[in-house]
């Protein structure tokens, strides 16, 4: 499942729909940040299957509850590790954020998009 997960972070899987709607369903909030962070930092040929959720420049995400891409004990830096272990080259995720905000790998998105998704990661 992590290899696949990869693949869908960086845009390359295209129609996994039950690797999509498993993830949608039971997220973990690691891994909702490590695809994220994969999504954000993956060659820009790939970011039309991903959903901006954080403008460019900006580390406030939205969303309950409440999360910054910047604080040093939230999810997000939590997630770095992970995103290197899904094979993300995080060295990349400031300047990409910078350039054009966080963002989602669109599969994972269902009925709610990301306030939905990141509820769920939460329970």
């Amino acid at each position: 499942m992590v290899a696949r997960a990869i693949r869908l972070a960086m845009g390359e899987l295209v129609g996994d729909d039950a690797l999509a709607r498993s993830v949608a369903r039971r997220p973990s909030t690691e891994l909702v940040c490590a695809l994220a962070i994969a999504a954000t930092c993956a060659p820009p040929s790939t970011t039309d299957r991903a959903v901006q959720v954080v403008a460019a420049k900006k580390t406030t995400v939205p969303g309950f509850p409440a999360s910054d891409l910047s604080d040093e004990h939230g999810p997000w830096q939590h997630a770095l590790a992970a995103a290197v272990d899904l094979g993300a080259p995080v060295e990349l995720f400031w300047p990409r954020v910078a350039e054009h905000g966080l963002l989602v790998p669109a599969a994972l998105l269902g009925k709610g998009g990301w306030p939905a998704l990141w509820r769920r990661a939460h329970r």
